[in-house]
């Protein structure tokens, strides 16, 4: 019974450096994507707000497939993109059209980049 306790205490805690290593991997993605495809004076603290859904987000709920619309990674990310797009829009900073265009384009990069890197991190 104790050497079947010691196995699942490391597999725990094996399973708990993945998860920072995972967080740590996607939160390094979205920082960087954010900040080369989002216009800083329209999405100024919107970095932060992206950032702040990984961290409240279960690593092992999306990591799988972290596009996939039923995790809730990609629905909270677009979200806070689109409530910002909507205040910006209200607001008249910019224009409707260009601020989904840089909605899109982080969404491609994102798919571009993201299960490359968790992959490599995951090894």
């Amino acid at each position: 019974m104790c050497s079947t306790y010691l196995v699942a205490l490391c597999q725990a805690i094996d399973l708990r450096h993945l998860e920072k290593i995972l967080k740590s991997t996607i939160k390094d993605i979205i920082s960087g994507v954010a900040k080369k495809t989002l216009s800083t004076n329209l999405f100024g603290s919107c970095e932060r707000d992206l950032l702040k859904v990984v961290d409240r987000e279960y690593v092992f709920s999306y990591i799988d497939d972290p596009f996939n619309v039923r995790y809730p990674l990609m629905p909270k990310l677009k979200q806070i993109l689109y409530e910002k797009a909507q205040a910006s829009a209200i607001g008249g900073k910019k224009n409707a059209s260009v601020v989904f265009e840089e909605i899109g384009a982080f969404e491609n990069e994102l798919k571009s980049m993201l299960p490359n890197d968790v992959e490599s991190a995951r090894v």
